[in-house]
């Protein structure tokens, strides 16, 4: 009685104990009921010295065993006094009120204080243990299992798992892991003497998993299932026994245990005088066997989802299925079924899924369009797209090997040329009523994603998720978005099943009504189908649940005992189950990444084929593992993700460190240097703590993902080796340190993220030498100016680029520089050091020809447009659509959209100049879409400029307006300020046109400021020109004045004619209107002959009629006349409506009454 008042008591203290501490498992401490925060810890070695003290709890810790635990290598003084400072911290953390309560300091030592208010759980453990005990030998096995029972509740894992490998642990660990095991095999011992023989068998079981060597449990186990009626299962048990004993310790079971195995075979085993008699079971039927019914879940609840998917799928409307729900919800059998009816009905079905640890870019959609190959064979693909597969697909340089080489393009419209491939595939491949299901969609890469939503309507994309791993700026809601509100998404949250459901599908899997089992597993599970199967199967292999002699499903009087409370514990309790060989197969599959092929299994685990394939089936036979049967797919996969996360999870740190190594060695010699299999390598190198491999095999990944036009998947590998390698301390020479730099924000800017990549480009340009240099810089400059960067800046970063290249001599590095130079000279308004630069570059050129030195296509074209822009912005209109010319047939030879759209861009300005507005068009709406398909949205901002442009003189105001508006979203997306001011300035003159020149000012003076700050001239000039036209229609005359004349300075000093024609037309309006008409007419005539001279029909007309204007002024009417019906035939002629009804009206008022 004496030691029942003491389990009681321990009780009572337990539930008042301000401090309570676990051991057992995961170390937890908690004070009033709260975890201690780490703030309190101030540091792991506080932590450390009360896991020491507790497990030498009742015995002094000398000071010197704690210094040589905690600092063996530090000066002995200087690591006393840290010694005193972390015990005082330890002190204060347990009870900061009184710090002596915990931590006594005793002579030679210190000790945790035996007397203290502390609830512990290796105290508790071993009072519930030795109370069963007690009970069992008094044979009140009812009290002796409940106390068991609670015993083994309290060991959730050996004693400070997180310090497996310190000495100071071991010996308490293996005390209590023991103890542990001895409490198991009791309480087996009670099941079976209570006639419970599948709860006994299921106790010698998870004592055979921690320790397979235990011969004396194989005897109980032999015995247990011997009574139970399970002949059979007691023969195999022997056998088991015999093969463990052998492989392991390489000895044969006992004399006793083998002629027991004779017994049993000849059933005949009579109990020893004095031993237990076991009763007759307490059930009948099939035990331990999990039925057949539960590896394929019936289809059941889901009828009113599973019609709603077919109707959509029916309505050509819909081009992308995204169906979430929480994990184990019942998302891929919804799927499945679904797929299933579209392939009854004719339709293709391609699948594949988004595995946890792919790291490849494109991988679930390569994985699912890979059986399309074979159509490439019918000759419906071009060698060229063929060749652009072959960066997705290499075995297509098996099947053709003289496909051509692809020429580099700029990043954007290699992508393009990447997709346009892809759809080519798919278009050949396929027929209507394809649909291509990823799984776990949530988890695939961004470059994967964006191809998914560019396949949408080439064919059916059916996407599942789960909602909590999707939150709203997930990737996939993003990508999906512009789908969505198009109409071409349907979207489908999948719920948990409801009661009745639940109970449906229990009748449909036991053939028969289990109203008691239903209500258990509904009330366990709240309807995750997930959760329900796998406590079906958890309380099957307990043996709670079984298979009576009639076939009919029945529960023991203890199934209650096996439902744990969450799916994970579920999970974790059958996996306890496995024996040793299986426990360590699944681990290895769930350190893959839980799905693989065999090649790599065995590979990794260095298992013989023939039992490695037996432990597969075994694990296929236990539901844990299916064979998936697709192409794409690996040949074997964890029956659900979360068992996987739990195997892994559950892993000790370094047996998972040793594993991630063995899975990166094994992918290294299985696929030597594919860079495919790069960034998976890397995420294991990382994960088992080999950083230099890590580092080296990420940066690999990050190169073959830029290759893919993967630029976000890119940008994370990067990121991923420079963060490795300064976490292990690694170091990188100057010039691998810029490349990388260089390549992540290259990966940055194809991503559109570029404040970014601009960081990582300033970081390159110190550490780059030679061509690498010139990259860089030239990287920064065009992103400079795209962001609104001062010009400045090009030339503040030139000079030693400079040197450098002209110490080397004539390269086309160094012409390339010259005519990067003349351009930026021109935007800054400097036309002769244009001009000097410009021809500098192709006298380089020229010398290099003769020399024999081709220049590459891309270079030369790209001198032809530099050329071109700069007469473009001199108003040298012809000359511009010569070079243009020149730079378009060379983009076009190489299939460079980027470029071809830049050519169309000049040439449409040049054709919008000389006033030929449809060609003008014409070219815009190419440039336009050439530059959406290399999504390129600088360009596409460009072209709606130019074109709003011609729209703003034809009259067509609202086109205009609408381009303004289309230019700001896309500018406000990309932070593209120089295409942001030019959808402002348009938007700014229409509203001063349409009677609102007041609204106007403060845009277009912002303008102005704007582009001075660039130091972009050319800007400053036309934005002044504007600037005075809205004060002049406002009526502010003398700002007008003062304007137009900073206009006409600066527009005569870039060369830009144009602009001066346009500020001197202005300046003369304003000086008319100020009574200066004599003034007024000499500034109008020299804007009129700048107009006829550049050829401007537009500007010509226009001043055209502001002479007419003048002259009606003055009373010269008939002077007034012919200038004024000049304008208006010139009106006409181009189309310009609202300039045409102006200029009449001002010739009706001509003409008396």
């Amino acid at each position: 009685m004496a030691l029942a008042t003491s389990r009681r008591g321990n009780e009572r203290i337990g539930a008042m104990a301000t401090l309570r501490i676990w051991m057992l498992g995961p170390f937890r401490v908690l004070r009033d009921g709260e975890p201690i925060p780490s703030s309190a810890w101030r540091s792991q070695q506080t932590r450390t010295i009360l896991k020491v003290l507790l497990a030498r709890r009742g015995h002094v810790v000398p000071a010197d065993q704690l210094l040589e635990i905690l600092w063996p290598d530090d000066e002995p003084h200087a690591a006393r006094r840290r010694l005193h400072v972390r015990i005082s911290q330890l002190r204060r953390a347990l009870d900061p009120d009184d710090p002596s309560a915990y931590v006594l300091t005793v002579e030679g030592g210190y000790t945790f204080n035996p007397e203290a208010d502390c609830w512990l759980d290796t105290v508790e453990f071993e009072a519930r243990a030795e109370w069963g005990r007690h009970c069992q030998e008094s044979s009140d096995l009812a009290e002796a299992i409940t106390a068991y029972e609670t015993a083994r509740a309290l060991y959730r894992g050996d004693f400070l798992e997180e310090d497996l490998y310190e000495d100071w642990a071991f010996a308490e660990r293996e005390r209590l892991r023991e103890r542990f095991l001895t409490v198991l095999t009791e309480l087996a011992e009670c099941y079976a003497q209570q006639g419970r023989y599948r709860r006994a068998v299921a106790c010698c079981r998870d004592v055979l998993a921690a320790d397979p060597c235990r011969e004396s449990v194989y005897v109980r186990l032999m015995l247990y299932h011997y009574y139970a009626g399970e002949q059979d299962r007691a023969l195999r048990a022997y056998e088991r026994c015999r093969q463990v004993l052998a492989d392991e310790l390489g000895v044969e079971p006992l004399p006793q245990t083998t002629a027991l195995h004779e017994q049993i075979r000849q059933r005949q085993v009579e109990p020893v005088d004095g031993a237990v008699r076991y009763p007759e079971p307490v059930y009948e039927g099939r035990m331990f066997e999990v039925p057949y019914s539960l590896g394929h879940t019936p289809f059941v609840g889901r009828e009113r989802e599973y019609a709603w998917l077919i109707e959509q799928w029916r309505d050509a409307k819909t081009d992308v299925f995204l169906i979430e729900g929480e994990a184990g919800v019942g998302k891929s059998r919804l799927v499945e079924e679904f797929l299933g009816y579209a392939a009854a009905e004719g339709g293709t079905v391609l699948c594949s899924r988004a595995a946890p640890a792919e790291r490849l870019p494109y991988a679930p959609v390569v994985a699912a369009l890979r059986p399309l190959l074979e159509s490439a064979k019918g000759g419906d693909l071009s060698p060229a797209t063929l060749a652009a597969l072959a960066l997705l697909f290499p075995e297509m340089r098996e099947r053709h090997p003289n496909l051509p080489p692809l020429p580099e393009l700029p990043a954007r419209q290699e992508r393009e040329r990447l997709f346009g491939a892809v759809v080519a595939l798919v278009q050949a491949g396929t027929s209507p009523g394809t649909l291509l299901h990823v799984d776990d969609a949530h988890r695939a890469d961004l470059s994967s994603l964006d191809l998914l939503a560019r396949l949408a309507g080439y064919l059916t994309v059916v996407l599942t998720c789960r909602s909590e791993e999707t939150p709203p700026d997930h990737p996939l809601r993003v990508v999906l978005r512009p789908l969505r509100r198009q109409g071409r998404v349907a979207a489908l949250t999948l719920e948990r099943l409801s009661p009745a459901a639940v109970k449906t599908l229990i009748r449909q899997l036991a053939h028969d009504d289990v109203p008691a089992l239903a209500e258990q597993v509904i009330a366990q599970t709240d309807g995750n189908p997930l959760f329900l199967i796998a406590l079906l199967q958890h309380m099957f292999e307990e043996g709670a649940l079984y298979v009576d002699t009639e076939g009919r499903w029945a529960t023991t009087s203890d199934a209650v005992l096996s439902l744990p409370p969450t799916v994970r514990e579920t999970i974790e309790a059958r996996l306890r189950h496995l024996r040793g060989d299986l426990r360590r197969v699944f681990d290895l599959a769930a350190v893959i990444g839980g799905e693989f092929d065999f090649a790599l299994l065995q590979h990794t685990s260095q298992v013989g084929e023939a039992p490695l394939l037996d432990a597969l089936d075994a694990l296929l036979e236990a539901g844990l593992l299916i064979e998936p049967r697709g192409v794409g797919r690996g040949e074997f996969a964890l029956a659900h993700d979360r068992y996987a996360e739990v195997a892994y999870d559950t892993l000790p740190r370094v047996r998972r460190w040793r594993l991630h190594r063995r899975v990166a060695e094994a992918l290294v010699a299985l696929h030597g240097d594919d860079p495919a299999t790069s960034a998976e390598v890397a995420y294991h190198y990382h994960r088992g703590g080999r950083p230099a491999e890590a580092v080296r095999f990420a940066i690999r990944a990050g190169e073959h993902a830029l290759r893919l036009y993967a630029g976000q998947d890119a940008a994370g590998h990067f990121e991923d080796a420079i963060r490795w390698a300064e976490e292990a301390g690694l170091s990188f020479d100057k010039e691998q340190l810029a490349e990388i730099h260089l390549n992540w924000g290259e990966a940055l800017r194809r991503s559109g993220r570029y404040e970014d990549a601009m960081a990582h480009f300033a970081q390159a340009l110190p550490l780059a030498q030679g061509e690498l240099k010139l990259a860089v810089v030239f990287q920064i400059c065009s992103m400079g100016v795209t962001r609104g960067a001062s010009l400045a800046e090009f030339n503040r970063l030139v000079p030693s680029l400079e040197q450098e290249l002209v110490g080397i001599g004539d390269t086309w590095a160094l012409a390339a520089l010259r005519w990067a130079q003349g351009f930026i000279a021109a935007l800054q308004g400097e036309v002769s050091r244009a001009r000097e630069c410009s021809a500098a570059g192709w006298r380089v050129a020229r010398r290099l020809v003769v020399r024999g030195s081709k220049a590459p296509p891309w270079l030369e074209a790209r001198g032809y447009v530099a050329l071109a822009r700069c007469y473009e912005l001199w108003t040298d209109w012809r000359r511009a659509i010569r070079y243009a010319d020149k730079a378009l047939a060379l983009y076009t030879a190489r299939n460079d959209l980027n470029g071809i759209a830049a050519s169309h861009a000049i040439l449409g300005a040049a054709c919008h100049g000389l006033g030929k507005w449809d060609q003008a068009l014409s070219h815009f709406e190419r440039c336009y879409g050439l530059a959406a398909d290399a999504g390129d949205p600088r360009m596409q901002g460009e072209a709606l400029y130019r074109a709003g442009l011609v729209y703003f003189e034809r009259g067509d105001w609202a086109r205009a307006e609408e381009n303004a508006h289309r230019i700001l979203a896309t500018a406000g997306l990309t932070g593209d300020v120089v295409r942001q001011a030019f959808g402002q300035s348009l938007s700014a003159r229409l509203s001063a046109r349409r009677d609102a020149p007041r609204e106007a000012i403060p845009v277009l003076r912002l303008q102005e400021q704007v582009a001075r700050a660039a130091d972009a001239m050319c800007y400053v000039a036309q934005s002044l020109r504007y600037l005075a036209e809205a004060y002049l229609l406002a009526g502010d005359m003398e700002a007008a004045l003062t304007t137009a004349r900073k206009g006409s300075e600066l527009a005569h000093r870039c060369g830009m004619k144009r602009e001066w024609g346009g500020s001197l037309r202005i300046l003369g309006e304003a000086l008319a209107r100020s009574g200066e008409l004599q003034e007024a007419e000499r500034h109008l005539l020299r804007a009129m002959g700048l107009a006829e001279r550049i050829g401007c029909r537009y500007d010509l007309a226009e001043a055209c009629r502001s002479l007419g204007g003048l002259y009606r002024e003055r009373g010269a009417v008939e002077m007034a006349k012919e200038y004024l019906d000049a304008a208006l035939t010139l009106f006409e002629e181009l189309g310009a409506g609202h300039d045409a009804v102006t200029t009449r009206q001002l010739l009706s008022d001509l003409t008396p009454a």
